[in-house]
């Protein structure tokens, strides 16, 4: 009987890690995956169109109606109601929702015009803190507990061949000193690793960690407060099959100054969002907020305004209705029109 034992106790162990590879698997074939190919083609519109035949089978719209492209599309209640059902709107009062309109608005035209230019920021910031402003470089967002993801994301980006200078940000509290001699040993010559805390009182929009589970605003300082004049910001968990140093030479990068991907949600007609932005719901697909390519001088504007909302748990705990670092999206859309 005893062999059976063994091979029953084995054949359940085979079992669970075939069960522990799937789930890895669809989690990396929903989102990571997503953004794995999104930045193989990167210039591309809309790469993952099994993504797209998803997303309309389970939003359907009217049979008799042609399809056109997205932004033509009326403004309907879609497949954002997985992220905020109907009844949670309650939680926003109009009032309050134009309250807060105007209050970014007054801020952008008040307070805005007395907060250093760029390059006066970025002057302070190397005299406080020697953090000598270079030309372009990599910004990954992370905690210790995804040192597996920033391992493999580096392999990939040597792998292809990109070399450049990489900034890993997090909150002071989430990491000791070993994890980040940890970190930093992942550099090399030709491509130094530092490490970077969003709440270093250093910086001239540092952010408090504050106490929500999640750390979604580290991306706003990062990208707000990096060494680098162009950046590209990556989620630990985007993993590059490509060499990306290809972006800053892209005319499209010439021409705007930023480059986005598309995400898979789009954001429904009853979300706060629209009119906290004052602007009329756009049938698109949200931008995909583990990417942000940017060149910081001429989006600097539009950077501090993404502070400003962010600035505080309060405010961060008002607009949890864009679901953490979406607040990226709506602000960058607002101010590009």
């Amino acid at each position: 009987m005893r062999p059976l034992k063994q091979i029953a106790k084995w054949f359940l162990l085979l079992l669970v890690v075939i069960a522990g590879l799937t789930t890895f698997h669809m989690k990396l074939s929903s989102k990571s995956l997503q953004s794995i190919l999104i930045m193989e083609s990167a210039l591309s519109i809309d790469p993952i169109p099994e993504f797209d035949k998803e997303m309309e089978e389970n939003n359907p719209v009217n049979s008799n109606e042609t399809l056109r492209p997205a932004k033509l599309r009326p403004c309907l209640t879609t497949n954002d109601q997985i992220l905020l059902t109907f009844p949670d709107l309650k939680k926003w009062p109009e009032a309050d929702i134009i309250a807060h309109r105007d209050d970014w608005k007054s801020w952008l035209v008040t307070k805005y015009p007395k907060q250093l230019t760029y390059q006066k920021a970025m002057d302070l910031m190397q005299k406080r803190g020697g953090w000598l402003p270079q030309p372009r470089g990599i910004v990954i967002v992370f905690t210790p507990d995804l040192m597996p993801w920033l391992r493999t994301n580096l392999w990939f980006l040597r792998k292809h061949g990109c070399q450049l200078p990489i900034e890993v940000w997090c909150f002071k509290s989430e990491i000791t000193a070993s994890q980040i001699k940890e970190v930093e040993a992942l550099g090399n010559n030709n491509s130094v690793v530092s490490v970077r805390f969003a709440d270093d009182t250093r910086l001239y929009l540092p952010i408090e960690r504050g106490n929500e589970g999640r750390n979604y605003h580290v991306k706003i300082v990062a990208i707000a407060n990096t060494a680098f004049e162009n950046v590209l910001m990556l989620d630990v968990d985007v993993l590059s099959f490509k060499n990306p140093e290809f972006l800053f030479e892209s005319e499209e990068f010439k021409q705007f100054g930023a480059l986005f991907w598309p995400d898979f949600w789009r954001t429904s007609i009853d979300s706060p969002a629209w009119k906290w932005m004052d602007h009329p719901c756009v049938d698109e697909r949200e931008q995909e907020s583990g990417m942000i390519f940017m060149n910081r001088p001429s989006k600097w504007k539009a950077l501090n305004l993404l502070w400003y909302l962010s600035r505080n748990q309060e405010i961060r705990d008002w607009h949890d209705f864009l679901n953490g670092d979406k607040v990226s999206s709506i602000t960058f859309t607002i101010l590009d029109h």
